[in-house]
């Protein structure tokens, strides 16, 4: 079995992803191959500053003069102008809104109509599920700076619960790790969907159920099954740069 890993720069557009999809294809005539692809350039990027726009919007007043917006791919839709700390700011919901257009418009060039929706359709999970970890982490924040408030109105001198913002710590930075591996799952989505439109037996592996960062031999183990149990899949599909801890 060989291991083909492509960087973000491969597959930035249509053109790159088909000379992605032309290696490939050489590589599964030969053997069985396990293909891992970064997000688009640039995209992980623009997932960073999503989350900082949902750290940075559960402070109402920055949305004090926002416009309702939607965003495409999802199934929400936000009012940056609402006093509700759980919606989106305008910068995060137009950053959802190009993520979705750049993503559609390379799997335009690569299906043909008649399976351009399901892929589409893919995608469009994809930013739905974005969507909700962006409330999440905007509504995650905004529980944290009002619990400050409230801890300094109670008495000055009265510092937070040291254990209260350590879980609120970790809950906010687990929602940003979400946001920002996005990429890859959207980039391989696409490039998973063009190889079995190409006839190659193909399978798409979420990397988050089988990279376990903090436990290796498992990760390895659950690598192996996966692979074992799919004897007729010639290519694997996986994202790269996304795990999850043990716990």
């Amino acid at each position: 079995m060989k291991t083909l890993k492509f960087g973000g720069t491969s597959v930035s557009d249509a053109t790159n992803i088909s000379r992605v999809l032309d290696i490939v294809a050489a590589a599964a005539r030969e053997d069985r191959v396990v293909v891992v692809c970064s997000a688009m350039s640039g995209v992980t990027d623009m997932l960073v500053r999503l989350a900082d726009c949902c750290s940075a919007s559960s402070d109402p007043a920055a949305r004090s003069d926002a416009q309702s917006v939607s965003c495409p791919g999802s199934a929400y839709a936000v009012s940056a102008a609402s006093s509700d700390p759980a919606t989106l700011s305008p910068g995060a919901a137009e950053l959802i809104r190009s993520l979705s257009e750049r993503h559609r418009a390379a799997a335009a060039r690569l299906f043909s109509s008649d399976r351009l929706a399901s892929v589409t359709d893919a995608l469009d999970n994809h930013l739905s599920k974005l969507t909700a970890l962006c409330l999440e982490l905007s509504a995650a924040n905004a529980a944290v700076s009002a619990a400050d408030a409230a801890s300094v109105a109670l008495s000055s001198s009265v510092a937070p619960s040291s254990a209260g913002r350590q879980a609120a710590s970790a809950d906010t930075a687990a929602l940003r790790a979400s946001i920002e591996g996005t990429g890859e799952l959207l980039s391989t989505t696409i490039i998973a969907a063009k190889l079995t439109d190409e006839a190659f037996p193909t399978t798409w592996l979420d990397s988050r159920e089988l990279v376990i960062r903090d436990d290796m031999p498992l990760t390895y183990r659950k690598i192996r099954e996966a692979v074992q149990q799919r004897p007729d899949t010639r290519i694997f599909v996986a994202p790269g740069f996304v795990a999850s801890n043990s716990d």
